[in-house]
């Protein structure tokens, strides 16, 4: 028996420059046997892994793939390179097709730098590029690494729906030109997004509460965004239920009006939308570009986070929760609505005068305050509530109950 290999990686360890079915063994660091099978330039995917065994590895060349279904734990390993708007090329692995599921996964897996592209040049509002999907069966422990999921300039369908789809992480790749980039409903839970590009859609990433855009009892929780680049979308982030987190992301959330237009026209849009039951962490993020920076409905009662993120737009808050601002790093925006805010700071003046920006509240929003001058309006520990009042002509503001 062959000496079994210690490293931790076997990408490429086989590989066919011809493009001839190729078949052969390597092992992991504990010794046990991986096959790897090599599927023809573009081969029938579907027969390999209803040939292969769980565990398998699957090569994909780089070719152009038809659509199938991943109903056998394998990992899909494909060549896929490419950046930039959803009209842009991928070369490598692709994987297209007029299906309106073009992959569809009933159990755990893994795919690994390949591209699911619309074939539909002017898009379909029924296609899903990726659904997870096995019903009330669930999903658990899938992996995405480097995957395109690439639209249209028509902004149509979804790029990744997942219904129950748990444990799962993205690291990396571009999910763009779709209605919604990514969904998630039906308890969808614990999944966790790296570096991923999600770019050019409606609406990046959507979990909600309804029917919209896919099927029933949609809800989420504990979904975690980290370093991710959000951006392009008419909404970044737009959540009716679950814990959402938020760090060290950006979210620059303009859009093209008309992208057949000329000249193009650029709208800014919104970054955050928080609706529903949905409640939002978020820490060290760059909001900017947007209108609107972080927007809670009405009817909202979460509690809400905000620590060390730069702020450049407006934040409307008509939740009935609190929304706690913590040392914002480049001033704060203006802040509207009637949910209340609590705006802590380390230096009182930095917190309001950072960047030449003075802190603006506009509309009812009531900012609580524990030191004359850092907010409009306080509540004293007996919850009498005061009213900072400037005198006219200079001299020392005085509080005033209200």
């Amino acid at each position: 028996m062959p000496t079994p290999c210690t490293c931790d990686t076997f990408t490429g360890v086989v590989t066919s420059a011809t493009g001839s079915t190729l078949t052969g063994t390597v092992y992991d660091r504990g010794g046990a046997a991986l096959n790897v099978q090599n599927v023809d330039f573009g081969g029938d995917v579907q027969a390999a892994i209803t040939a292969a065994t769980a565990g398998d590895i699957i090569v994909l060349p780089r070719a152009n793939y038809d659509p199938f279904d991943i109903d056998k734990k394998v990992a899909l390993q494909g060549n896929a390179i490419g950046s930039g708007p959803a009209v842009a090329d991928v070369d490598g692995s692709i994987i297209s097709g007029t299906n309106d599921t073009i992959v569809r996964a009933t159990v755990p897996f893994k795919l690994d730098s390949v591209c699911i592209k619309e074939s539909e040049t002017s898009g379909d509002a029924d296609s899903i590029a990726l659904n997870i999907d096995n019903g009330s069966g669930g999903v658990a422990r899938w992996v995405l690494r480097d995957v395109y999921l690439t639209g249209t300039i028509e902004r149509l369908g979804v790029g990744l729906h997942c219904y129950f789809a748990l444990k799962g992480v993205v690291n990396g790749g571009n999910i763009e030109g779709w209605d919604n980039g990514v969904v998630l409903e039906h308890t969808s839970n614990a999944n966790l997004f790296i570096g991923t590009k999600i770019r050019w859609n409606n609406t990046g990433v959507c979990a909600p509460v309804s029917a919209s855009p896919v099927v029933e009892n949609a809800s989420t929780d504990d979904l975690f965004l980290l370093g991710c680049s959000i951006e392009g979308n008419k909404v970044g982030v737009k959540a009716m239920s679950g814990a959402i987190t938020l760090q060290s992301c950006h979210l620059e959330n303009t859009y093209i009006d008309d992208p057949h237009a000329n000249p193009l026209v650029e709208i800014q849009g919104k970054n955050v939308v928080m609706g529903g039951t949905a409640a939002l962490k978020s820490t060290g993020c760059d909001f900017g570009g947007a209108a609107t920076d972080i927007e809670i409905l009405s009817g909202n009662a979460q509690n809400h986070s905000s620590v060390g993120d730069t702020f450049r737009g407006t934040i409307t808050h008509n939740g009935t929760g609190v929304l706690r601002i913590v040392n914002p790093t480049l001033g704060l925006p203006v802040i509207t609505g009637t949910g209340p805010v609590i705006l802590e700071y380390e230096n009182v003046i930095h917190g309001v005068h950072c960047s030449g920006r003075d802190l603006k509240v506009e509309g009812f929003a009531t900012v609580y305050s524990t030191e004359p001058g850092q907010g409009f309006t306080a509540h004293s520990p007996d919850n009498t509530r005061y009213r900072l009042a400037p005198p006219n002509g200079g001299g020392t503001a005085s509080w005033v109950t209200v």
